[in-house]
């Protein structure tokens, strides 16, 4: 339902960074890269009505600076060493989305970080020259050059905003009640990001691009990153036009854990 050729780049095909719970030749495993780094804290104030309490922020290649991501809940899996991670308590509280139309279990995961949205991050816009194929070192020059990225199943938008940062033009959908209350938000948390404002910059001149104009596109770092509604259960043509489908690269990261979200994914 691509209007082009799409490459799929999902994060379960992508060389082992953490270090835990790996068990293969150590040989073929990428090295995490020592600028990466995440972490987490509690939200001081009383929870927002999204129902935000955790945030979630990672660095960006070069010079350290950070991206932040509100979320329900303190990532899973993600944060190695010491990078600080968060204590929630328990309060019982039901999800205030829970009786929205379309909203199901697998929606309910998208409001935390999990292990493989790190490993594309990581994978995708922190190059190891030493270590990276060429197919990967291509990847990594195209995203970062302004290829078109659709993200599926986004959650809090981690992925789409670093890939935006990097230099692509990325479009990150989710279920509506995502879109509305994490997407949409953490991108505007992130609008202007790492852009540099110096009178000489490239980054002043670039305007958003015409495909991702209604999508509620900012710009982070050197690209941009707009959010719109879509299910993958439902025919794609129904849910984003033409020139929306209209893409180089398509992501995906730890979206399929359940049998029945696969057949439509596919």
């Amino acid at each position: 339902e691509y209007s082009r050729q799409s490459t799929f780049y999902f994060s379960f095909i992508l060389p082992m960074t953490v270090t835990t719970g790996y068990r293969g030749d150590e040989s073929l495993r990428r090295p995490p890269s020592e600028s990466f780094l995440c972490g987490e804290t509690i939200i001081d104030d009383d929870e927002d009505e999204a129902g935000c309490v955790v945030n979630f922020h990672c660095t960006v290649p070069n010079d350290g600076r950070q991206l932040e991501f509100c979320c329900r809940e303190p990532s899973c899996g993600v944060l190695i060493n010491d990078e600080k991670k968060a204590e929630k308590k328990e309060d019982g509280a039901m999800d205030p989305n829970f009786f929205d139309e379309g909203y199901t279990l697998a929606g309910k995961t998208g409001w935390q970080v999990w292990p493989g949205s790190r490993l594309l991050v990581e994978s995708l816009t922190f190059p190891q020259a030493s270590f990276d194929g060429e197919k990967l070192k291509t990847m990594q020059t195209f995203l970062a050059s302004g290829a078109r990225v659709l993200e599926l199943g986004a959650g809090v938008g981690m992925v789409g905003s670093s890939l935006a940062n990097s230099g692509a033009q990325v479009l990150l959908t989710d279920l509506p009640a995502l879109v509305e209350n994490s997407l949409v938000p953490n991108l505007d948390r992130n609008e202007g990001a790492n852009v540099d404002t110096n009178e000489d910059s490239e980054n002043e001149k670039n305007d958003c691009p015409a495909w991702l104009r209604y999508c509620n596109a900012v710009q982070i770092g050197k690209g941009w990153a707009g959010a719109a509604s879509v299910d993958w259960t439902r025919p794609l043509n129904e849910q984003l036009s033409e020139v929306q489908r209209d893409v180089d690269i398509v992501v995906a990261s730890d979206c399929v854990w359940l049998m029945s979200m696969l057949n439509g994914l596919l």
